[in-house]
């Protein structure tokens, strides 16, 4: 008869975990004494009568033996014993990044491969132990409709988690999928599609069906291997982010300055309150403000769940020291979106508890310039592609209790780079020997901007006549045109995107059709109609759209976004009967056009082609995340007027200044 302990393995640090003991029929089985050994070692750390154990930070990376002790009554009538080995995490485990790449370790993000390239499939994780396995299936997809009846099973493999999280698979060739694929197809693809399941230990099952690998049905190569190292190459950090601590007695946190207006670069980080932005409060701190709404769309309900998927991006580390109830406090990692030759002035928050002997930040010298008032610059001698920033002596100085000392910086992009970079801030702390030891004390992660990707985009100006007369109303002036461009282009930059930003004229003047499908009469005068007046025909926008594209010499901007601007007002009438204006709108989310009636607001266009680019707004449940609307600076919100707060007032009006993170990756996709 078998006897194993059940209970997790992969126990989260901070929670209490319960183990029991089975027999193979599934019959409970008394312990004497329950043990705790770190390792294989003899001597046990923990002994108890109950088998209930509580992981705190120090386990992490560590793996430890729980024993239970028995009398085998059914057979020896000894006492006897059972063993489980456990690893504590920090959180639960998650798969944070899949992506396919090519032999030279660049991201494919949509790049075509054949069957003689070398593909490499990396995946990131957090929360996962060294060594422990990932189950990964290939998966074909006949026809391009993501997961479902129509795919192929293209094999099953397993791949080792790293130390650094990561794990992944190497393709050398797929000529062997070129053969299988062939003999099955009615007819030769000229591309297959590929994308992956993956599952860890019934924790995790996810099919990522969006994150596509294109293979030309050819038996070639379309990517060379690089001759020498690519020096813009970016070694990955020698560990995995999620498994540090800020073991430093000092914490040092990056954001934005307080006067940051969304120019020159992009930065997303954890609302905590701390940034003095307008919309960074304390009562407004992401962990209160994210979740969903109910099946009206009116009433906001908090989640938690919705916080913990959103942690996993921001590579959340702890601080043993700082404790948030009996869990030490996270910390949570910004990412700063940075254009070559560009420089980001950003400020640092510091807390200090213990004074170390020199603050100093980490980075790579090839790729950027850092600069702080009063400190000093040295290469690191264990490793020259990095130099140290040591902060000036004041900045070390212990501060009160949950105070933090403002400290502006600068960082300069010098050179591209094809994979995140991690900044690491370190505290010199000396040791009881006296020895000096580099301690971790804060994070900002860069991220890479090698990859180039252009927004294309055309302002067609319209000219109208819908109100009689002989002036016809014109969409825009040059300068207001200079004023939009500049305007979207702060917000797209973020995304490390660059706008290419046309104008074109499209005359309606004498256009019949618009007048009788689009045109409806107001007490104020006539509107151009959103929808056709007939309640049935194409929408304005999608007439529009139509109309601009057959005209032979437009045939240039048949791919570009398309924002039609109108001097005259639009909207439509409601169901009961009102009238609604609009400033604007898009053909759809995502869609490749949208209109703008008489003076939008500076923010209507950034807007509404973000919509366009499949941007839904930050308070949409069908978003990624959902966040309580009003109370975000974010461009998609609509926090740039009052409205209602669900307790009988209205939200502040805020500056629209950012963007997020993974609204980047979204705009990506959509301009590539």
């Amino acid at each position: 008869m078998s006897i194993a302990i059940n209970g997790e393995n992969r126990p989260q640090i901070g929670t209490k975990f319960t183990y029991r003991l089975f027999n193979n029929l599934l019959i409970q089985m008394p312990v004497v004494k329950w043990a705790l050994f770190e390792g294989t070692g003899k001597k046990p750390m923990l002994e108890k009568t109950v088998g209930e154990f509580t992981f705190n930070q120090k386990a992490l990376g560590k793996s430890y033996t729980i024993v239970a002790s028995y009398l085998n009554t059914f057979q020896t009538g000894k006492t006897e014993l059972v063993k489980l080995t456990v690893q504590p995490v920090a959180g639960k485990p998650v798969i944070q990044k899949v992506s396919w790449q090519d032999v030279n370790h660049k991201e494919l993000g949509g790049r075509p491969v054949a069957y003689m390239d070398q593909v490499n499939l990396v995946i990131q994780t957090a929360n996962i132990p060294k060594n422990d396995k990932l189950t990964i299936t290939v998966f074909e997809d006949e026809y391009e409709d993501g997961h479902g009846d129509s795919s192929r099973n293209m094999g099953t493999y397993t791949a080792l988690v790293m130390k650094n999280g990561q794990a992944g698979l190497i393709f050398p060739h797929l000529n062997l999928y070129q053969k299988k694929l062939n003999g099955l197809d009615y007819l030769n693809e000229s591309e297959h599609e590929f994308y992956v399941r993956i599952t860890y230990d019934n924790k995790i099952e996810i099919i990522k069906d969006k994150i596509i690998l294109k293979v030309k049905n050819e038996l070639k190569q379309l990517i060379k291997p690089d001759k020498s190292n690519n020096p813009a190459t970016v070694k990955p950090a020698p560990e995995n982010p999620n498994t540090k601590v800020i073991s430093a007695q000092c914490i040092v946190q990056f954001r934005p300055k307080s006067n940051w207006d969304g120019s020159h670069y992009g930065f997303d980080w954890i609302r905590e309150g701390d940034s003095g932005l307008p919309a960074d409060i304390i009562a407004n701190i992401y962990e209160k403000i994210i979740g969903k709404y109910d099946a009206s769309g009116n009433v906001f309900q908090p989640d938690p769940t919705k916080f913990t998927l959103l942690k996993p991006l921001f590579y959340p580390v702890t601080i043993p020291w700082k404790m948030v109830g009996a869990l030490p406090k996270p910390y949570y990692v910004p990412w700063l979106s940075l254009f070559l030759n560009a420089t980001a002035s950003i400020k640092m928050l510091i807390e200090v508890k213990s004074p170390p002997e020199r603050l100093k930040i980490r980075y790579l010298n090839a790729y950027f310039e850092l600069n702080v008032a009063g400190g000093t610059k040295e290469v690191d001698k264990s490793d020259k592609r990095f130099s140290f920033l040591v902060l000036p002596a004041a900045a070390k100085a212990v501060t009160a209790a949950g105070a933090n000392r403002k400290l502006d910086m600068s960082i300069k992009c010098i050179k591209e780079f094809n994979s995140d970079i991690i900044l690491e801030v370190y505290a010199e702390e000396k040791q009881l020997s006296k020895s000096i030891v580099d301690k971790l004390a804060g994070k900002m992660n860069i991220v890479a901007n090698q990859q180039k990707y252009t927004a294309n985009v055309v302002f067609v100006n319209m000219t109208t006549l819908i109100n009689g007369g002989t002036t016809p109303a014109s969409g825009y002036t040059p300068s207001f045109a200079g004023q939009q461009k500049q305007y979207l282009e702060k917000f797209i930059r973020q995304a490390l995107i660059t706008p290419n930003i046309e104008t074109a004229n499209f005359n309606l003047a004498a256009d019949a059709t618009l007048i009788t499908d689009y045109v409806f009469n107001t007490p104020a005068g006539k509107m151009l109609n959103k929808y056709h007046n007939s309640g049935s025909g194409a929408s304005l926008v999608a007439y529009l759209e139509a109309k601009f594209n057959a005209v032979p010499a437009n045939s240039r901007f048949l791919n570009y976004y398309k924002i039609f601007f109108f001097g005259d007002r639009g909207g439509y009438y409601l169901a009961n009967g009102s009238l609604r204006h609009l400033g604007g709108y898009a053909n759809g989310i995502p869609s490749k056009s949208a209109v703008m009636f008489s003076n939008p607001q500076s923010f209507y266009v950034t807007h509404e082609l973000m919509h366009c680019m499949e941007l839904s707004h930050s308070f949409d449940n069908s978003g990624r995340f959902t966040f309580k609307q009003g109370l975000t600076e974010n461009i998609m919100d609509y926090s740039h007027i009052g409205v209602p707060d669900g307790a009988g007032g209205t939200t502040p009006i805020l500056p629209q200044i950012s963007t997020w993170k993974w609204q980047w990756a979204i705009l990506q996709r959509n301009v590539k």
